[in-house]
């Protein structure tokens, strides 16, 4: 019985080194060898120009001048404020205190205030900065404005504050002018 166990071990173990010297030996298709990529040829370097920027503006960088620090404090409060009136008109739009068509009209006045004010020199500039502008309000509002309650007793009194903003907006724009 065991002289037959073996001859069947043996037969198997014949069998699988028939496979195995197949299998290594069997003729594969030879590949083409890889091309390597063509060398790029170097970009002509261009010899910069020097700057044209007037000494006076490169020294505003490293030592601003009280005009220049007054002029960049101007636009952070008039992103700010705009900012602001776009978080608040995004809260009373949710609790339908301003209407889709009022939305529209009140992000249109404010990007002709953006304009206006100089912030941007011409309306397609300020479309692009308020457009920012409200990514950045979409986020403050959705952290924290958006749990306000919709009757809140805060929220008549900043939808009249925004509609009278917007309407003298429209007539003229001071730089003194607030944002609610």
């Amino acid at each position: 019985m065991i002289r037959r166990h073996v001859r069947i071990l043996l037969g198997i173990v014949i069998v699988a080194i028939i496979i195995l010297a197949t299998l290594l030996l069997w003729p594969r298709p030879v590949s083409a060898p890889h091309q390597a990529p063509p060398i790029p040829e170097p970009a002509a370097v261009a010899t910069p120009s020097p700057p044209t920027a007037e000494p006076d503006l490169i020294l505003d960088l490293f030592e601003p001048t009280p005009a220049s620090l007054d002029a960049q404090q101007q636009a952070t409060i008039l992103r700010n404020q705009i900012e602001h009136a776009l978080v608040v008109t995004f809260l009373l739009t949710r609790c339908t205190y301003v209407s889709q068509q009022e939305y529209s009209d009140t992000y249109n006045a404010i990007i002709q205030y953006a304009a206006r004010s100089g912030l941007s020199p011409d309306i397609a500039s300020a479309a692009a900065e308020v457009h920012r502008l409200s990514s950045s309000a979409g986020a403050s509002y959705s952290l924290v404005y958006s749990r306000v309650p919709c009757t809140d007793p805060s929220l008549p009194p900043s939808l009249a504050s925004l509609r009278q903003w917007r309407d003298q907006s429209a007539r003229t724009v001071k730089p003194s002018s607030t944002i609610p």
